[in-house]
């Protein structure tokens, strides 16, 4: 299947948005091996780019381009690649998409107003998905094989570690409270289905701007 993916971008730096929910799409399209076309819509562009028939819906878009069907609910193009694209199966005990389902939360509310009390909520929450990981053995959420639950959980934790680490902040994951995580951060950013996670330190500082946090704070440019 080829596909094509229009993605919020950033307005500043020309770069796709290093949202969660486009980074998840992006690490299930690449497990899947799907060939697609990344077309980065923005302010200057929005109106000649998106097609008449969706220009009102939000993005990120998936387009299925050779059976020109557009889907653009991020539960809608899961179960839709999964679907044309059975192999590898994503699919996962429904449970394990609820590891660490406050953490991003908290982090969000945390670059706000840095509580130490959000901070506690982040950790509990890191020692929960730390404790999966060791339950499942890794290297992986759900053990041997990368599922839908990586795609979910790596764009949050990549967000949290580049902040602390931006804001020249302690780092977050402690070798002693978190090893497993440690360990699972460091295989995932040498994964190659996570290359489209990642972003370069200005968008990102730009995505953590725009949810909240205080430019001035980054210490790192």
């Amino acid at each position: 299947m080829k596909g094509k993916l229009l993605a919020k971008g950033d307005d500043a730096t020309g770069a796709i948005s290093p949202d969660i929910i486009t980074s998840r799409i992006l690490a299930a399209l690449s497990l899947k091996k799907i060939d697609v076309e990344i077309v980065v819509i923005n302010s200057k562009n929005k109106s000649c780019v998106l097609p008449q028939n969706i220009c009102g819906s939000k993005l990120p878009i998936f387009l299925d381009v050779e059976n020109d069907v557009y889907v653009n609910d991020i539960l809608d193009i899961e179960s839709y690649i999964e679907k044309k694209c059975p192999e590898p199966v994503l699919t996962c005990d429904s449970s394990l998409e609820n590891v660490g389902s406050n953490l991003y939360k908290h982090f969000l509310i945390f670059i706000k107003n840095n509580s130490p009390d959000i901070l506690i909520r982040i950790k509990n929450e890191l020692t929960d998905v730390n404790s999966q990981l060791e339950k499942s053995g890794g290297p992986y959420v759900n053990g041997e094989h990368p599922s839908l639950v990586d795609c979910i959980i790596f764009p949050k934790l990549y967000h949290i570690e580049r902040y602390f680490d931006l804001t020249g902040s302690q780092p977050i994951f402690s070798e002693d409270a978190h090893p497993k995580i440690l360990e699972y951060f460091l295989n995932m950013c040498s994964s190659p289905f996570t290359i489209s996670v990642k972003a370069d330190t200005e968008t990102l500082i730009n995505h953590f701007v725009s949810k909240g946090a205080d430019r001035k704070s980054f210490k790192k440019k």
